[in-house]
């Protein structure tokens, strides 16, 4: 398209250098003004986007993944309360303190599958998607 500058310098440098700087300017114009096609484009990638933002909040709120949070953070919960009393009654001389970390011993097994399951769901996931976007990307 521009071949014919080049033949007006006498170096290839200055040559490209001259069609570089023209280039740019032509650039530097089309961006300029914002067509309607333009705007169509990012208005299609702008709504891609929001589809994709709205099928990771569709999964984030379904009812499984709220009842499996929600069981996760019960369980958890118990279990942290029993630790925290067994802590506090022993610090304090209580003979009942052996008792309460035992019933915590005893749901400790529940906790660590209840975890590792609600974690390894999410952490596993997050593998996924993420060799998905390395592979589109």
């Amino acid at each position: 398209m521009l071949g014919w500058l080049k033949g007006l310098f006498s170096t290839p440098k200055l040559a490209d250098a001259a069609t570089d700087v023209v280039k740019g300017a032509v650039n530097g114009i089309d961006e300029l003004f914002y067509t309607d096609e333009e705007k169509a484009e990012n208005a299609q990638k702008a709504f891609e986007l929001w589809l994709k933002a709205q099928e990771i909040l569709i999964h984030e709120s379904s009812i499984r993944s709220m009842t499996r949070r929600y069981l996760a953070i019960m369980i958890v919960g118990v279990f942290l309360f029993l630790i925290l009393f067994a802590a506090i009654l022993f610090a304090f001389g209580v003979t009942t303190a052996k008792e309460v970390f035992a019933c915590a011993k005893a749901i400790s097994g529940l906790t660590l599958m209840v975890t590792g399951f609600y974690f390894t769901y999410y952490g596993i996931q997050q593998a996924v998607a993420a060799v998905k976007k390395k592979k589109e990307g």
